[in-house]
C-alpha cells in the first residue's frame, strides 16, 4: 500500500462549516475583545469563557475532527468516486460542544470533553466508509456522570490516556479542583479506581493567599528507562507551581517487566550506598518493598517475560499514602514576563534522547503571555510515602534552562491593542510533541504555531555530562539555547483580528506521510511537509592494526579537502532559519481595504528587506554548495584514477604469484600425506612395543569373527551367502511370471471373507518378519565380515 500524502487533506470537505452554526469567521480580537464567535457554547446556550481547545486528531489513515458537538471522520486520501464527503459519528451521550479529544493507544476509543463533562466514544472499524449511510451509529459511555456531569462540579482540565492501561482503555481525567481520577473505561467508567489530589488537605490555618495556587490547569506523566520516572505524575497549577505523586501507578496496569527488573536494581544500588547518606536507609528500603511486590507477580524466568507487558496490581504494603512532593523549587528563577497574564497553561514532560543514547528529562511549561520555559530534569523524582522517614536534605528542584518568549505580546502590541492582559487571558499555548523525533515540540495557540527544537544544546549538555565526557568541567556555549521557529501567523494586523489554531497533529502511521497537520478556529487545514532527517556527519572509522608494515617511503592516500560544514542558513533541519511567517489571508466577511499609508508602506519595505537579506544569504549558501560539489567531483576523479592504479597493481600480482601459490599448495597436500603414514607408523610401533603378543580378549574375539566369515562364506551349501544367492536367483525368476499374472489378473467374482483375509494378512506379515529378520543378520555379517578384512 503507498504512502497517503497529506497535501491534499488542506482541501477535505471534512473541513467544511457546520450547517446549523457559523463557525467560520472565529476570530479573536488583538485589541482585547473576544469576537462572539470566538466564545464557547455550552450545551444550553450560554456562553463561557473560552478554553484549550484539542479539536482534531488522526487515527492511522482516519482524520478525526470536533466541529461543535459533531465528530466527523473520513479517510486522509479523499475517495473522489463517494458522494459522501465525510462521516458523522452519532453517539448518544454527546450532545456538547467539544472542546478537547484525545485517541486511545490501541485507536479504538475517543475520548472527548467539553469542559464540564467527558464521554468515551468507541470507534467504527476500518470498513466504515463502505457503509452508504452518511452517519455512523457508535456506541458512548458517559464517564464519572457523578462526578463531572452534576451542577457545580469543577471544569475538566484535561484528558489523557495511561500507557499501561489494560487493552489501552484507562482513561485519566483531571478537574480544576486539582483532582486525577483514573477510570478503567472497559470496567466500571462510572466509578474511578482510584483518585489522587495535588491539593492538599483543608484546615483551620489554610490561608487561601492565591486562587491560582490551588487550581490545576494540566498534568503529565514522566519519562524514564530505570528510574522512578514512568511511575511519577506531575501535576501544574495555575500559578506555575509544579507538585509530582509518586509512586504513581493505575490499580491494574500491563507494566514491561524489563523496567520492573532494571528499577529493582536500581533500588538495590540506593540502598546499597544510603549507608554513606544517613537519613535515606529507611527510606530505600520501603522503595524495595515496593518493588519487589511488583517483582513478585511476575514469572520467575526473566527470560519467558522478556520484554513484554505482564498485567500486575498496584501493591498495597501498609497504610501509608503516597506523598504529595512539591512546590518544585525552581532554580535559577526563571524570566519573567512583565506583559499580559502569566497564568500557565500547559505542561509536558519529553524523554530527549542524544547520540550516545543517553537520555535528558525535560519539562516544558507555557503560560497566557507567550512565555515557555523549559526546564532539566536533572535529580529524578523518589518515590515517598506520607508521614515516612523522609531525609531533610530530599527537597525537589527543577533546573531552569532558557524562558522563552514567543513574541505574543509584541504582536498584540503592535497590532494596537490597549490591553494586554485582557488579550492575553484568551491565549492558551498547548504543546504538541513530535511522535518520530522527542526533541522537536510544538506549540500551538491563539495566534499561530511555533516549533521548539531541543536537540542542539540537549547533546552538548549529555556530551559534557556523559561517561565519555573529559575530566576537567567545559561550560556549554553561551549561545547554546533552543531554535525557535516561527511556522505559522494567523493574526491579521490590518484587521485586527486573529485566527486561533484550535488542533494540531502529527501522523505516525506508515501509511502516512510524515507532516504537521493545524486546524484553525475558521475550519481551515494547514499541512506542512516535514522531513525525515538524515545523519550526514562523518563518524570516524575504526582503526585496525596493519597486517605488515608498509614501506617507510610510501606517504598514505587522503583527502586534500578539508572537512564539510554546512552554512548557516541550512543548518536548521526541515527549514530555513528566519524564513518569513506564513499568513492566513482574512475571512471574505472581515476583508477590508488596504489604506497605503507611513505604516503599511514601512512593515511593507522592512518584510521586503528581511526578504531580500533571507534570499541572499541562500543565495550565498547555495553558491558555497555548488564550490563544493564541483570540488567533490575533482575528488572523486583523483580518487577513482587512484583506485584504477591499485587496481592494475593487484592484476600484476595476482598474475605473478598465482601458479606459483598452486605448486605450493600442491606441495603442502604432498607433505600432508607423509605426515599422516608416518603418523600410521608410529603409532603402530608404539602399539607393538606395549602388547607385541595378542592377548587372550582379542584371541576370542578374532576367533569369534572367523567362525562367522565361515558361516557368512562357506564353501557348503548351507553358507548364508549361498542361500542369498539362491533366493535372489529364484526371485530374478519368479518377476517375470508375476508381471505377467499383475496384467492378467481378474477381479474374483466374491469378495474375500473376513476370515480368510486375517489368515493372509497374519501370514504375510510373518513373512514379512523373517524377510525383516534375514536381512538385518545378513547386514551385521557383513559388516563384521568388512572388519575382519581389515584386520587380515
Amino acid at each position: 500500500m503507498p504512502s497517503v500524502d497529506l497535501a491534499p487533506l488542506a482541501a477535505h470537505p471534512i473541513f467544511g462549516p457546520a450547517q446549523d452554526a457559523d463557525l467560520a469567521h472565529s476570530t479573536l480580537s488583538l485589541r482585547g475583545n473576544v469576537s462572539q464567535n470566538a466564545q464557547n457554547i455550552d450545551a444550553d446556550g450560554a456562553s463561557a469563557a473560552p478554553r484549550p481547545r484539542r479539536a482534531m486528531c488522526i487515527r492511522e489513515t482516519d482524520v478525526i475532527i470536533a466541529v461543535g458537538p459533531q465528530i466527523r471522520i473520513a479517510p486522509v486520501a479523499r475517495d473522489s468516486t463517494s458522494k459522501i464527503p465525510y462521516k458523522v459519528l452519532n453517539a448518544p451521550n454527546v450532545r456538547f460542544n467539544v472542546s478537547q479529544m484525545t485517541l486511545n493507544p490501541t485507536g479504538k476509543l475517543l475520548a472527548v470533553s467539553d469542559g464540564h463533562q467527558a464521554v468515551v466514544v468507541i470507534l467504527p472499524r476500518f470498513g466504515y466508509w463502505k457503509a452508504d449511510a452518511k452517519e455512523v451509529e457508535v456506541k458512548s459511555l458517559v464517564i464519572g456522570p457523578q462526578y463531572h456531569k452534576r451542577k457545580g462540579s469543577p471544569s475538566i482540565v484535561k484528558l489523557d490516556w495511561h500507557p499501561w492501561g489494560e487493552h489501552g482503555a484507562l482513561l485519566l481525567v483531571g478537574t480544576s479542583d486539582g483532582n486525577i481520577r483514573e477510570y478503567e473505561v472497559s470496567k466500571d467508567p462510572e466509578e474511578p479506581q482510584q483518585q489522587i489530589s495535588f491539593m492538599p488537605p483543608p484546615t483551620r490555618k489554610t490561608i487561601l493567599a492565591d486562587v491560582a495556587e490551588r487550581e490545576l490547569v494540566s498534568f503529565s506523566l514522566a519519562a524514564g528507562q530505570a528510574d522512578w520516572g514512568p511511575l511519577t505524575l506531575y501535576g501544574l497549577m495555575r500559578s506555575g507551581d509544579i507538585y509530582a505523586f509518586s509512586p504513581y501507578m493505575p490499580v491494574r496496569a500491563a507494566i514491561p517487566s524489563g523496567y520492573v527488573w532494571s528499577l529493582k536494581h536500581y533500588v538495590s544500588e540506593k540502598l546499597d550506598a544510603a549507608e554513606h547518606r544517613p537519613g535515606f536507609a529507611a527510606l530505600y528500603e520501603q522503595q524495595l518493598r515496593f518493588v519487589q511486590a511488583l517483582a513478585d507477580q511476575l514469572p520467575s524466568n526473566k527470560a519467558v517475560a522478556g520484554g513484554h507487558a505482564i498485567l500486575v496490581s498496584a501493591p498495597k504494603l501498609t497504610n501509608l499514602a503516597v506523598a504529595r512532593q512539591g512546590p518544585f523549587l525552581l532554580q535559577p528563577e526563571p524570566h519573567e514576563i512583565l506583559d499580559g497574564s502569566s497564568d500557565a497553561v500547559d505542561f509536558v514532560y519529553v524523554q530527549v534522547q542524544a547520540d550516545s543514547k543517553l537520555e535528558l528529562g525535560v519539562v516544558l511549561v507555557s503560560y497566557q503571555n507567550g512565555k515557555v520555559d523549559i526546564l532539566l530534569d536533572l535529580d529524578k523524582v523518589e518515590a515517598r510515602w506520607e508521614h515516612g522517614q523522609a531525609p531533610v536534605d530530599m527537597d525537589q528542584t527543577l533546573t531552569v534552562f532558557e524562558s522563552i518568549d514567543l513574541g505574543t505580546c509584541e504582536t498584540l502590541r503592535v497590532a494596537g491593542c490597549t490591553d494586554i492582559a485582557e488579550a492575553t487571558a484568551q491565549n492558551y499555548p498547548l504543546f504538541q510533541v513530535d511522535p518520530v523525533y522527542s526533541d522537536t515540540v510544538y506549540v500551538y495557540h491563539s495566534f499561530g504555531i511555533h516549533c521548539l527544537w531541543l536537540r542542539r544544546w540537549v547533546t552538548a549538555i549529555l556530551a559534557a555530562i556523559g561517561p565519555n565526557a573529559s575530566q576537567s568541567p567545559k561550560a556549554l556555549p553561551e549561545a547554546l539555547t533552543t531554535d525557535v521557529i516561527c511556522m505559522l501567523d494567523t493574526t491579521q494586523r490590518d484587521t485586527g483580528y486573529a485566527t486561533p489554531v484550535i488542533g494540531l497533529t502529527v501522523p505516525n502511521h506508515i501509511y502516512t506521510s510524515y507532516g504537521l497537520v493545524a486546524l484553525t478556529a475558521s475550519l481551515k487545514c494547514i499541512v506542512f511537509d516535514l522531513s525525515i532527517r538524515y545523519d550526514t556527519r562523518q563518524h570516524p572509522l575504526r582503526r585496525s592494526e596493519p597486517l605488515a608494515q608498509s614501506p617507510q617511503d610510501v606517504k598514505a592516500f587522503v583527502c586534500t579537502l578539508e572537512p564539510w560544514s554546512v552554512p548557516a542558513i541550512f543548518q536548521t533541519p526541515g527549514v530555513v532559519a528566519g524564513a518569513p511567517r506564513i499568513r492566513i489571508p482574512p475571512s471574505p466577511a472581515n476583508s477590508k481595504e488596504i489604506v497605503v499609508n507611513p505604516d503599511t508602506l514601512r512593515l511593507f519595505g522592512s518584510t521586503v528587506d528581511a526578504l531580500m537579506k533571507e534570499l541572499a544569504a541562500v543565495r550565498s549558501g547555495s553558491q558555497d554548495i555548488q564550490m563544493r560539489v564541483m570540488l567533490q567531483q575533482i575528488e572523486q576523479a583523483r580518487q577513482v584514477h587512484a583506485a584504477s592504479v591499485l587496481n592494475a597493481s593487484v592484476v600484476k600480482l595476482r598474475a605473478y604469484d598465482g601458479n606459483r601459490v598452486k605448486q605450493r599448495i600442491e606441495q603442502a597436500k604432498t607433505w600432508q600425506k607423509e605426515l599422516l603414514q608416518r603418523m600410521d607408523r608410529a603409532v603402530q610401533l608404539n602399539m607393538d612395543a606395549v602388547s607385541p603378543m595378542l592377548s587372550k580378549a582379542e584371541s576370542e574375539w578374532f576367533e569369534e569373527i572367523r567362525l562367522a566369515k565361515r558361516k557368512v562364506q562357506g564353501q557348503d551349501g548351507g553358507s548364508l551367502q549361498t542361500r542369498t544367492d539362491a533366493i535372489e536367483t529364484e526371485l530374478d525368476q519368479l518377476r517375470p511370471d508375476m508381471s505377467k499374472l499383475s496384467l492378467t489378473v481378474r477381479k474374483p467374482s466374491a469378495p474375500m471373507g473376513s476370515s480368510q483375509s486375517l489368515r493372509v494378512m497374519k501370514r504375510l506379515r510373518e513373512e514379512a518378519d523373517l524377510i525383516k529378520d534375514l536381512t538385518s543378520k545378513l547386514l551385521s555379517l557383513r559388516e563384521r565380515l568388512g572388519m575382519v578384512q581389515e584386520s587380515t
